[in-house]
């Protein structure tokens, strides 16, 4: 074989080897860009749902915030709201978790949200309860009051009418004093009905003993008035205190309802802002 048919044949097999380099590097190039343009098709949405998830957090954690601080129906429903649409970005973002987000958030997670706002409007409602059951209250001590005013006039009426005997005497020192003791208690049970907090610590509890104690004091105060008429008024008005105050859907009742009512929302709060 002559020289040139030699370097012509070496020629060939080195551009041969050379396509062939050529067609394998070709192609493993083309096996990593379709690689990575797979990953980059899995990896865009990812990142598109870490970005709004940061959004989400920052919003779900304002509005969670803003709920303990809000105590009017309104705003509480406009919050209740917001928390919706939050809640629908959450669903949407994690409701078709892939291997790419394990040991996530799920969709049922939303759900506690809506039930801190719901807490939250039941706390506001047994809080507006119960104001309107320490109104009722303080308006019976001012019945009280004015029947014991009653009772004091009827008290100066029998005494004009009434003899000097020693036995009238005794009864009218008598009336006269368990009239003024009654007229105190009454003072006591308005400066506890102001003063009562609508609360649910150790206050509340030692101011329901003091309630019970004043209360008990007055009734015996009252059975001790006799012949006066008005006394029947004043002990019907000091029932519908005491109902108010101490019956079983009365202010003392409330609170202790309201005090489980507060331990749940706290639970909830702690799950929200673990979720």
């Amino acid at each position: 074989m002559s020289l040139t048919a030699r370097l012509r044949s070496c020629v060939v097999i080195c551009l041969a080897s050379i396509c062939v380099a050529m067609y394998t590097e070709w192609n493993d190039l083309s096996r990593i860009e379709r690689k990575t343009e797979n990953l980059s098709d899995r990896t865009i949405p990812l990142l598109d749902r870490i970005a709004d998830l940061g959004d989400l957090q920052h919003g779900l954690e304002v509005t969670l915030a803003r709920i303990r601080l809000v105590d009017e129906p309104d705003g509480l429903k406009a919050l209740g709201q917001r928390l919706d649409t939050l809640a629908q970005l959450f669903r949407d973002n994690f409701s078709d978790q892939t291997d790419t987000v394990t040991n996530g958030p799920s969709p049922a997670d939303a759900d506690v949200f809506q039930k801190v706002v719901k807490g939250r409007q039941d706390l506001v409602a047994q809080y507006d309860r119960l104001e309107v059951l320490i109104s009722q209250a303080a308006s019976k001590i001012l019945a009280l009051e004015k029947s014991i005013i009653v009772a004091q006039i009827e008290f100066g009426n029998q005494q004009r009418d009434t003899g000097s005997s020693s036995q009238s005497y005794s009864w009218a020192i008598d009336t006269a004093k368990t009239l003024g003791e009654i007229s105190g208690s009454v003072a006591s049970l308005a400066i506890l009905t102001k003063d009562f907090s609508i609360d649910t610590g150790e206050k509340h509890s030692a101011e329901s003993q003091r309630l019970v104690a004043q209360i008990n004091t007055l009734a015996s105060r009252l059975a001790r008035l006799k012949n006066i008429d008005a006394r029947h008024e004043i002990a019907g008005v000091l029932v519908d205190y005491r109902k108010i105050m101490l019956g079983p859907d009365g202010v003392v009742e409330g609170l202790s309802q309201l005090q489980i009512s507060e331990a749940q929302q706290d639970r909830l709060y702690k799950e929200a802002e673990a979720s």
